[in-house]
């Protein structure tokens, strides 16, 4: 199968698989406000925009775990990804000295800039990466007015995650 055909292919199956849930702007924006959740009491001190590695999730072989993100600004954030629950987030390992990319890839075809309110938080899952005992996870904050994730904003990141033999 020529390369250019396999692509197209992939990227009507990630079309169809996201969309699949509901493809109109209608349902996709009630999905997304269904996903805005409180602040937890624990987070209700935070400051900002703040990112939290809240934990493992599951026991299979690929760990999957879970962070919240909180917005305590005084306005509506936003962030590229697909939906609330579904950020482009990024991971670096640790290597001891520096954060390096872990590279992983994103297909931009579903991307758009995601609102959180004010006061709100939302949580996202991802896999853990191999290979690396510690790591970090951020989410590029994005300019609402300019699809991609906004050059000179910032991404926010957890703190360094250690990975647990358990």
């Amino acid at each position: 199968m020529k390369p250019v055909l396999l692509v197209i292919l992939v990227s009507l199956l990630a079309l169809t698989t996201v969309t699949k849930g509901g493809s109109t702007d209608d349902k996709a924006g009630k999905r997304t406000a269904s996903l805005l959740l409180p602040i937890p009491k624990k987070y209700e001190n935070s400051t900002g925009i703040s990112l939290f590695f809240e934990g493992k999730i599951s026991h299979d072989p690929e760990a999957w775990l879970q962070c919240r993100m909180v917005n305590r600004t005084n306005s509506s954030i936003y962030f590229e990804g697909i939906a609330t629950d579904y950020p482009l987030y990024r991971i670096q390992t640790w290597d001891g000295k520096n954060w390096n990319e872990y590279g992983m890839g994103w297909c931009s075809l579903a991307m758009k800039s995601i609102e959180l309110p004010l006061n709100k938080s939302t949580v996202f899952e991802f896999l853990a990466p191999r290979n690396s005992s510690a790591f970090r996870v951020g989410v590029k904050l994005a300019d609402p007015k300019v699809r991609g994730a906004g050059g000179n904003l910032p991404t926010i990141w957890t703190e360094k995650i250690e990975k647990r033999k358990d």
